[in-house]
């Protein structure tokens, strides 16, 4: 079984280094905007057969769980090495041998980016996808 894994950051986490640049309500609103962009892209990608989300933010639980994705809730921020482990462990449980991690703030990502990162990669493997796009 293949898989998609988006790892999210809790959105009073997301984005911070944006600093004093703009507001707290503005700079989540961005990395959830970010979020939803990302995960359009895993669920129109036709390579995987799931599309997971680990977090320990609600919203962003609640609209991977509404949007047709399964959840993982890390419970509390653990950082991107942790949590991706945890979500790892979890879907290999499941019977995931390919998995595709991808961050929840890759600009302009699409479903057929991530399609061609299945394509590399050979049975029972793990990537991280990162920007296939000079931006």
């Amino acid at each position: 079984m293949r898989a998609i894994l988006i790892a999210a950051k809790h959105l009073a986490f997301a984005k911070t280094r944006l600093g004093r640049a703009v507001g707290d309500a503005d700079r989540m609103a961005l990395a959830e905007a970010m979020f939803r962009d990302v995960l359009a892209a895993a669920l129109s990608a036709s390579a995987a057969d799931h599309v997971a989300v680990i977090s320990s933010d609600p919203a962003l639980l609640d609209a991977a769980r509404t949007a047709g994705a399964l959840v993982i809730d890390e419970e509390f921020p653990r950082g991107l090495n942790a949590a991706a482990r945890l979500a790892t462990e979890a879907l290999a449980a499941q019977g995931v041998g390919t998995l595709c991690t991808v961050l929840s703030d890759i600009p302009l990502v699409t479903g057929e980016d991530i399609d061609a990162v299945f394509g590399e990669l050979p049975k029972r493997s793990a990537a991280w996808c990162w920007c296939p796009r000079a931006i």
